[in-house]
C-alpha cells in the first residue's frame, strides 16, 4: 500500500483517544556517574505491543529532542502511541534529569554504552514487548551498533549516516564554504582541502596550535581576518570543537561495520531536502553496505519534502524552519507505524 493511500487511515487512528500508561524511569548505566532519566509510554491494552526505544541525534538533548522549538521526540512518541506502539525516550547524559558529563563532553561510544543500558533495562522491565530501536542521525548509528543486543527485533534509522564522520563533516562544511564564497568553484575546492586537513589532524590527535593554524587559513579563505575571528571568538570555538573528545570520535567513526552486521529487519528513512545526512551521499551507500552484510530485510524511503529533522512549519516552504512554528511532519508516523506493525516480527 502506498503512503499516500495509507496516510488518511492512520491519521484517523492518531486522532482517536487511547488509554496509556506513562511512567517516569531512572536507568543506571555502566558508568557510575551516569543515570538516565526518561519516560516510558505504553498502550494499556496491548502488553505485547511493539516498544520503540527512541535515540536522539548528536548534541546535549533532553528526551523530547527539541528542534526549532518543536519537541520532535515527544510528538513522535505520542504519534506512535496512538498507532498502538509504545516508546521509551531518555534525556542524554548530563542533560535534563540525567546525570554525568554531557554528551558533547564525552566520546561517541559513551552514548552507545548508555543506550545499551537502556535496551537491557527495557528488555527486563517490559518483557512481553516487541523491542525495536528508532534512531535519528547519530542516534541511527547508535541503533546500528546495538542491533545485535538480545531482544532487539527491528530498527528504524532516520537520517542515518552511512559514511565516516569525517566524510559527512567535510561535506557539510564544504557546503557552507560554497555558500560563503558565492559558489566560487576554486575557493570551494580549496576550502574542501583545508577541511580534509582539519579533519585528519583532529583524528590524528593534533593539538590546539595545529588546528588553530588550519582554522585561520579557513577563515581567511572566506574573507575573515585573524583579528576579527579572534575578537569574535569564532577561532577559539573552531579550535575547541576540533580538539574535544566527542568531535575526534565523531570524525574517526565509520558506520560501515555496524551497518553490515545488522541482522534484523530495518527501515531507513531520509528527507529529500536533508543537507546534513543527504540521501545522495548516504542512502545508496547504506543499501550497498547492508546488502553485503546480514540484513534480513531492508526498506528504504526517501520523503521528498522533508529535511533532516522531519519537521514542517505551518505556512512555510518545505525545509524552512522558524522557531515556534514547527511540528513533526504528518507523513512520518504513518510510515513508521505501518512498517513496524507489518514488518517487525511478532511473538
Amino acid at each position: 500500500m502506498s503512503i499516500r493511500r495509507l496516510l488518511p487511515a492512520l491519521l484517523a487512528l492518531i486522532a482517536l483517544p487511547l488509554q496509556a500508561a506513562s511512567r517516569e524511569v531512572r536507568i543506571a548505566t555502566a558508568d557510575p556517574s551516569v543515570t538516565l532519566a526518561g519516560t516510558l509510554l505504553l498502550p494499556d491494552d496491548a502488553p505485547a505491543a511493539p516498544l520503540a526505544i527512541l535515540i536522539t541525534g548528536s548534541g546535549n538533548h533532553v528526551r523530547d529532542q527539541v528542534i526549532s522549538g518543536a519537541p520532535m521526540f515527544r510528538q513522535l512518541a505520542e504519534g506512535l502511541l496512538a498507532a498502538g506502539i509504545g516508546s521509551l525516550r531518555v534525556d542524554s547524559r548530563g542533560s535534563g534529569e540525567s546525570t554525568g558529563p554531557k554528551a558533547l563532553d564525552s566520546a561517541p561510544m559513551d552514548r552507545v554504552a548508555d543506550m545499551r543500558a537502556v535496551v537491557r533495562w527495557a528488555r527486563a522491565e517490559v518483557p512481553g514487548a516487541r523491542l525495536g530501536l528508532v534512531g535519528h542521525s547519530e542516534g541511527a548509528s547508535i541503533a546500528a551498533e546495538l542491533a545485535a543486543e538480545p531482544g532487539v527485533a527491528w530498527l528504524v534509522l532516520l537520517g542515518a549516516p552511512a559514511r565516516s564522520g569525517h566524510e559527512v563533516w567535510v561535506e557539510q562544511q564544504t557546503a557552507a564554504v560554497a555558500s560563503a564564497s558565492q559558489g566560487d568553484a576554486d575557493l570551494t575546492a580549496r576550502g574542501r582541502a583545508l577541511l580534509e586537513e582539519a579533519a585528519q589532524a583532529a583524528i590524528g590527535g593534533a593539538g590546539r596550535e595545529t588546528l588553530e593554524g588550519i582554522g585561520l587559513r579557513l577563515f581567511a579563505l572566506v574573507g575573515e581576518d585573524e583579528a576579527s575571528v579572534r575578537e569574535s571568538g569564532d577561532l577559539d570555538q573552531f579550535t575547541s570543537r576540533m580538539t574535544d573528545p566527542w568531535m575526534r570520535g565523531f570524525l574517526a567513526y565509520d558506520p560501515a561495520p555496524a551497518l553490515q552486521a545488522i541482522a534484523v529487519p530495518a527501515l531507513a528513512v531520509y528527507g529529500g531536502l536533508d543537507t546534513l545526512t543527504s540521501p545522495a551521499q548516504n542512502a545508496g551507500r547504506l543499501v550497498e553496505l547492508m546488502a553485503r552484510g546480514r540484513t534480513r530485510a531492508l526498506a528504504l524511503h526517501i520523503l521528498p519534502d522533508e529535511d533532516h529533522f522531519f519537521l514542517r512549519g505551518d505556512g512555510l516552504p518545505p525545509g524552512t524552519h522558524r522557531a515556534g512554528k514547527m511540528a513533526l511532519s504528518p507523513v512520518l508516523v504513518p510510515l513508521l507505524a505501518h512498517w513496524i506493525h507489518g514488518t517487525a516480527p511478532r511473538p
